[in-house]
C-alpha cells in the first residue's frame, strides 16, 4: 500500500512539473489601471473586451514592456503568450522579444495588420527582417470594429534552439496548427534576458487591445529525468 501511495505521489510530483511555472501573468483585471509594477511603458488600461473587464489598449506611440525579464537557458523552454482582442482598420501593431540589451536589440518581431479590404495578416521576422518575412492571412474578411470577431491567442515557445509558433482562432487555420517550428540562431548570452514589448508603430485609430499575457517555462527533458529521479530516491528511502 505504501509503494502504490509512493507511486501516485511521484506521478502527481512529475505532473505538477511538467505543466510548467507561470513566470508573468496579468489579466489587467478589472480596475481600468496599467500596473507599473508590471509594466515599463505608457499603454492604458481599458473595460472593453475583457472577460474579466480589463484589457491593454495601445494606441499609436504607445508602448508596454514587462518589468520582468525571462532566462530560457536557464528555465529549459519559455512560452509567451497572448491575446490580441482587436486590431483597428489601417493599424499595425508589434510584438517583440528582446535580448538583455533592451529594447532596440530585437530577437523575434510578431507584426499584425488589418487592411479593410485584405483581412487580417501577421508576419513573423527573426529582428526586424530575419526568416524570410514569413506571412500569413489569418482572417480574410475584415472583423466589425470591436466585435471581439478578431480574438487571436498567440503562443510563442523558445527553448536553447528552437522557436515554435502557434496562432489560435485564425479562421484560415482551423485546428491551431503550428505555423513554424525550427531553429533560432540566438547564443545562451541572447536568451539570458528575453523581455516582452508591445508596440503600435503605424494606423491613427484605436489601436490595439491585448488581454491575457503569460509566459510559463517547462524544465527541458534532462532536467525532468534528474527531478524524477530524485523524488524516486527519496521515495525509497522513506519506504
Amino acid at each position: 500500500m505504501k509503494t502504490k501511495l509512493s507511486l501516485v505521489v511521484l506521478v502527481m510530483a512529475l505532473a505538477a512539473v511538467s505543466q510548467g511555472a507561470v513566470l508573468f501573468q496579468d489579466n489587467f483585471g478589472s480596475t481600468g489601471t496599467f500596473d507599473t509594477a508590471k509594466w515599463n511603458g505608457n499603454a492604458e488600461v481599458d473595460t472593453w473586451g475583457g472577460a474579466d473587464g480589463g484589457i491593454m489598449l495601445v494606441r499609436r506611440g504607445e508602448w508596454a514592456e514587462t518589468k520582468q525579464s525571462f532566462n530560457v537557458v536557464a528555465a529549459g523552454s519559455i512560452t509567451f503568450q497572448y491575446d490580441i482582442r482587436w486590431l483597428a482598420p489601417d493599424e499595425s501593431t508589434l510584438t517583440y522579444l528582446t535580448d538583455p540589451t533592451g529594447s532596440s536589440a530585437k530577437l523575434i518581431r510578431m507584426r499584425f495588420w488589418n487592411y479593410p479590404n485584405e483581412g487580417v495578416d501577421v508576419a513573423l521576422n527573426k529582428g526586424d527582417v530575419g526568416y524570410g518575412y514569413m506571412m500569413w492571412t489569418c482572417h480574410t474578411t475584415p472583423p466589425a470594429e470591436q466585435s471581439d470577431a478578431l480574438h487571436i491567442t498567440v503562443k510563442m515557445t523558445l527553448d536553447a534552439t528552437n522557436i515554435t509558433l502557434q496562432l489560435i482562432g485564425c479562421a484560415a487555420f482551423p485546428g491551431n496548427p503550428i505555423l513554424f517550428n525550427g531553429p533560432h540562431g540566438f547564443s545562451t548570452a541572447d536568451l539570458s534576458g528575453i523581455k516582452l514589448v508591445f508596440l503600435d508603430d503605424g494606423g491613427y485609430r484605436s489601436g490595439t487591445y491585448y488581454d491575457n499575457v503569460l509566459v510559463t517555462s517547462i524544465p527541458e527533458p534532462a532536467t525532468m529525468t534528474i527531478l524524477g529521479l530524485g523524488l524516486l530516491g527519496l521515495l525509497r528511502k522513506r519506504s
